[in-house]
C-alpha cells in the first residue's frame, strides 16, 4: 500500500514524499504466523520493507533498497533515481540493490550510493560480483560515496545525516528540507534529535505508539515533519481509528 504526502518546505520546493514500504525486516504477514495482523485482509496490514523516496528539486531520493525494492519501483511506476542513502547494512535495507541494474541500463550509468565506510565493505562481501574488476555484464554498477554525520550533497539535494541506535548498532536517519526519516531506532541523543529541527509544539503525537520513555514514533506535520518508522517486534497495541498498528510494523 503506498502512502503520499505533498510538503512545502522552508527550504525548497514542493517536496513529495512516498511510502514504499512501512514493514519489518520480514514484511508483513510474516511467513507462518496466524496472528490477527498477519491474517487479516485489510490493506494496510500488507506491508513491504521500510523504505521512502523524497522527490525534491527534480530529484529522485530513495532511502533504502530491500528485498522488495523491486516490487516497490515496479507498484509506483518509478524508473529513474538519482541517489539512493542506505541507512545502515542490514538486508531489510540493502538487498534489493542487485536491481539497481535496470536503472542503470535505463540511466547509462553507475547510480549514486551514500553510505557509511562500514556499510562499504558489507555491500563489498554481499555483492562482491558487483566490485571484481573484471565483472560479468549485465551486473549492477554501484558508484559508492562514503558519507558520514556531517551534512553532505546528494546529486545537488543537500542531505543533514541523523545519527541514531539500532540497538547497540549506531545507524544513519537522515533530513532532506524540513523532512527528517529515521527507521530502526531504539536511541536517539538530544544533540541529534535537534538536527532534526523538531518542534514539538506543532507536533501531531499518536499516543498508542508509544512504549517506553526513549521509544517513540511521532508524525510531524508541515511545518515541521519528523518520520520515524522504527518497530518493536515484541509489541501488539490495538488498533485506533483508520491506523493500524501492530507488532510487526506501524502506520505513518
Amino acid at each position: 500500500m503506498k502512502i503520499s504526502y505533498l510538503y512545502k518546505s522552508k527550504e525548497s520546493n514542493m517536496s513529495i514524499i512516498t511510502f514504499l514500504g512501512t514493514g519489518t525486516s520480514q514484511g508483513v504477514p510474516i511467513i507462518g504466523c496466524k496472528c490477527r495482523v498477519c491474517t487479516s485482509s485489510d490493506p494496510k496490514d500488507k506491508r513491504l520493507r521500510s523504505s521512502v523516496l523524497i522527490e525534491q528539486d527534480g530529484k529522485r531520493i530513495l532511502i533504502d533498497a530491500g528485498p522488495d525494492f523491486r516490487q516497490q519501483l515496479l507498484r509506483e511506476n518509478i524508473d529513474n533515481l538519482d541517489a539512493i542513502l542506505l541507512t545502515h547494512e542490514h538486508k531489510d535495507h540493502t538487498g534489493g540493490l542487485d536491481d539497481v541494474r535496470a536503472i542503470n541500463y535505463l540511466k547509462g550509468k553507475a547510480l549514486p550510493i551514500y553510505c557509511e565506510e562500514r556499510v562499504r565493505e558489507s555491500l563489498e562481501r554481499e555483492y562482491a560480483y558487483a566490485f571484481c574488476e573484471e565483472k560479468y555484464p549485465g551486473v549492477p554498477e554501484f558508484d559508492i560515496r562514503t558519507i558520514g554525520n556531517s551534512p553532505f550533497n546528494a546529486q545537488g539535494v543537500k542531505v543533514q545525516p541523523i545519527r541514531i541506535l539500532h540497538y547497540k548498532l549506531p545507524i544513519l536517519g537522515f533530513r532532506i528540507g524540513d523532512i527528517s526519516y529515521i527507521t530502526d531506532a531504539s536511541y536517539i541523543s538530544t544533540e541529534e534529535l535537534e538536527k532534526t529541527k523538531y518542534n514539538q509544539k506543532r507536533a501531531s503525537y499518536f499516543p498508542f505508539l508509544t512504549r517506553t520513555s526513549y521509544y517513540y514514533c511521532p508524525l510531524c506535520l508541515p511545518g515541521d515533519m519528523l518520520l520515524d518508522t522504527s518497530v518493536t517486534p515484541d509489541w501488539h497495541p490495538q488498533r485506533t481509528g483508520n491506523l493500524s498498528p501492530s507488532r510487526h510494523s506501524c502506520f505513518l
